[in-house]
């Protein structure tokens, strides 16, 4: 898959995700995790609503994610998933273990992450959450690194998917 295929993968998962929002109606409605199975020519499949509850669970995360793409013989995936982000050192030093979430300083994310097991993007949208309105993206703005447990996951699937296909 080349590099314009995947950016306009990306594309078009960013707007899926704008597009779920835009019909959020109440102040504590939220994105599920979601999964894009994405063809050989940079189109993009059906997305699969991934339980929230899964994610936490790498090993089962993986496994799920993995027949997922394996199923619908992804050449590459996305996947969009809301993060807590704390950036007061400080706090995350004085309260190991606790979720971000309890963080006064918190700051809600959606995350869209497309790779196809060679090459990642990452891209980051800040949730606007303000009183009794429903929640709102920011502009999304691309990451200059891309990494971390939920990457890994969906290159060892897609390896995995790679290998059966072969």
């Amino acid at each position: 898959m080349n590099q314009n295929e995947l950016d306009s993968a990306a594309e078009s998962i960013r707007d899926a995700a704008r597009h779920v929002g835009s019909r959020f109606r109440r102040p504590d409605d939220d994105w599920a995790p979601m999964l894009f199975a994405i063809a050989a020519d940079g189109s993009v499949g059906e997305v699969v609503a991934l339980p929230p509850a899964l994610m936490p669970q790498r090993t089962a995360a993986a496994a799920a994610i993995s027949a997922i793409l394996r199923n619908r013989h992804a050449a590459a995936a996305g996947l969009v998933v809301s993060i807590w982000s704390v950036k007061d050192r400080a706090w995350v030093d004085a309260n190991p273990g606790r979720s971000f979430s309890e963080c006064p300083s918190r700051e809600e994310y959606l995350n869209c992450l497309v790779t196809d097991g060679t090459t990642d993007t990452l891209w980051s949208a800040r949730i606007e959450r303000v009183s009794a309105r429903p929640p709102r993206l920011a502009e999304w703005e691309q990451a200059d690194e891309v990494g971390g447990r939920l990457l890994g996951t969906l290159k060892t699937a897609l390896l995995a998917n790679a290998a059966a296909l072969n």
